[in-house]
């Protein structure tokens, strides 16, 4: 069955033989999500049947959703809290500016 992760409070609505299950956020035990301004935890929705089901997820917040296709290994920079959902594998990674330079005058 097809999986689909997302924050949680995301899902607004879906077909009941959808399994939502709760995981850390990635391999770090939610820490790099958290560190990153984003939830700890992800909830996956797991499609059991073979069939075709409808699941409905929207932002915790007034907003407008892009989808938005992506590039293998292209990197995508957001603000903290921008993350709401992903189909597929998706790496979330964070990474530190250490340079006085750069990481207050934007280099």
């Amino acid at each position: 069955g097809e999986v689909v992760k997302s924050e949680a409070g995301a899902m607004m609505h879906m077909s009941g033989s959808i399994m939502p299950e709760i995981q850390c956020a990635d391999n770090c035990m939610g820490c790099k999500a958290c560190f990153g301004g984003e939830g700890c935890f992800k909830v996956v929705y797991r499609n059991t049947n073979n069939e075709d089901l409808i699941i409905g997820l929207g932002p915790n917040y007034p907003a407008k959703v892009v989808a938005m296709n992506i590039t293998a290994g292209a990197p995508i920079i957001s603000l903290p809290g921008t993350y709401m959902a992903q189909i597929d594998q998706v790496e979330n990674e964070l990474s530190f500016d250490c340079n006085p330079v750069t990481c207050c005058c934007a280099g």
